[in-house]
């Protein structure tokens, strides 16, 4: 639909990331959406149980294994990273019963970078690299987003989510 609308197209890749959700100790407490960047390690994040979410959902920001959405569903669950999120809720979420359940997989489409991207091409507003990955960052790029629409610039170093990074010039590295 946008063919030739963009100097390039974004370089994109999917993968396969798994999740698990954790019941809160006291249901009637708010839960928080939090993530957890430590210098080094795993970077973890929480989203509350919200609409149809069995729980607390809690994974990892992992790069997973890139696939062809067309070949999904992808059921299979790895049980060392389910041996990891239990044991991030018990040492770190002590609001969260540490034995998990209904662990699930969803797909992220990232650039190599693992920016998103969040550029204007003459009148065209354009995002990417948002599938998934994009979830826990949804009010905030929507800000960014109405911004761009509006012809404001978005309060991010200049170049960071840009179609013109060099980042998107280079295959991603798989």
């Amino acid at each position: 639909m946008l063919a030739g609308a963009l100097p390039r197209a974004p370089r994109l890749t999917v993968t396969v990331q798994q999740v698990r959700y954790f019941a809160p100790r006291d249901p009637a407490v708010p839960w928080p959406t939090l993530i957890e960047w430590q210098p080094e390690g795993l970077v973890w994040y929480a989203v509350p149980a919200v609409g149809d979410a069995p729980g607390v959902k809690v994974a990892a920001h992992i790069l997973g294994r890139p696939v062809d959405p067309r070949d999904g569903p992808f059921p299979g669950i790895d049980p060392a990273l389910e041996a990891d999120a239990a044991g991030y809720v018990r040492d770190r979420l002590p609001g969260l019963e540490p034995t998990g359940f209904a662990a699930e997989t969803c797909l992220y489409t990232m650039t190599s970078d693992e920016d998103f991207v969040l550029d204007r091409v003459g009148p065209l507003v354009v995002a990417a690299g948002c599938s998934g990955h994009a979830f826990k960052f949804g009010p905030l790029l929507g800000e960014f987003l109405a911004g761009l629409a509006l012809g404001k610039d978005i309060p991010v170093p200049g170049e960071r989510f840009s179609l013109r990074r060099p980042a998107l010039a280079v295959p991603p590295s798989v």
